[in-house]
């Protein structure tokens, strides 16, 4: 399990994230998205920044672009995408060794010139989702070289989850909180507790949870209702992403990470 923030930070967790470790990495720049698959482990951030381990330490990987990437996911048979501002997608299929630009005609996918930024991205199976802008859902079914739009709105979207069986969540800007049952090809809003903007979401089985900028929330019964979750600091405080598997871990402001449990 790993985390990243600023200043280059990097931590990795072996105990389910109960210790951390601080690792040496080579650059002093904010990393903003981290990705791990069969203990590969790649970074992305600010300036273009792309980092990559696998066995040794930290080493820069050239992308071919100095723009700030935010998000990275990567499968076990080395497919690697990346987000970032304005329309930016890098795509991999050596785990991150080599980087490809993908390109987007946005005119004709979105009727806008605008190249909306990307915050999120997520694997399923074949299929890749990534999220942004103007309420962008985006999936791509051909290991990220084509992208389509399944949805679109006009609050950001910050991070999204879809889970195995078709069931996801997405999250963003005035308490955004979308749901789908059909894999990501439609989605639907649902009754959020607050305003706040959302930042992260977690999902496993029936139980979920989003963090954002001084929110919390829960919910029973896989996001169709939500609840506040005023656990330690959530209120005050500002968490950016929920990681773990059949627990939720969130990760957030002056490098605190905290196990929510159930």
């Amino acid at each position: 399990m790993h985390a990243v923030g600023a200043l280059g930070m990097a931590i990795a967790s072996q105990d389910g994230g109960k210790s951390w470790t601080r690792e040496d990495t080579p650059t002093t720049l904010a990393l903003l998205g981290v990705a791990v698959n069969k203990g590969r482990v790649l970074a992305v951030g600010q300036g273009g920044t792309i980092l990559r381990k696998d066995g040794a330490g930290w080493q820069k990987v050239d992308g071919g672009t100095d723009g700030r990437l935010l998000a990275v996911a990567m499968n076990a048979d080395g497919l690697a995408v990346i987000v970032g501002g304005f329309g930016t997608i890098l795509r991999s299929e050596d785990a991150g060794a080599t980087w490809q630009t993908v390109t987007i005609d946005w005119m004709a996918l979105l009727k806008d010139a605008q190249e909306p930024h990307l915050y999120s991205v997520r694997m399923v199976g074949n299929a890749i989702f990534a999220t942004g802008e103007f309420g962008l859902v985006l999936k791509s079914m051909d290991r990220g070289k084509t992208w389509s739009a399944t949805t679109t709105g006009d609050a950001s979207l910050f991070d999204l989850v879809v889970d195995d069986h078709g069931g996801g969540l997405a999250v963003g800007q005035k308490g955004t909180i979308l749901k789908t049952v059909d894999g990501g090809t439609s989605w639907q809003q649902v009754p959020s507790p607050s305003d706040a903007t959302i930042l992260g979401v977690w999902r496993n089985g029936d139980k979920a949870e989003a963090v954002g900028i001084q929110c919390a929330f829960k919910s029973v019964d896989g996001g169709a209702t939500w609840t506040a979750d005023n656990r330690g600091d959530t209120s005050t405080g500002w968490y950016e992403a929920v990681i773990g598997g059949a627990q939720p871990i969130i990760v957030g402001h002056n490098g605190r990470v905290v196990i929510l449990g159930d």
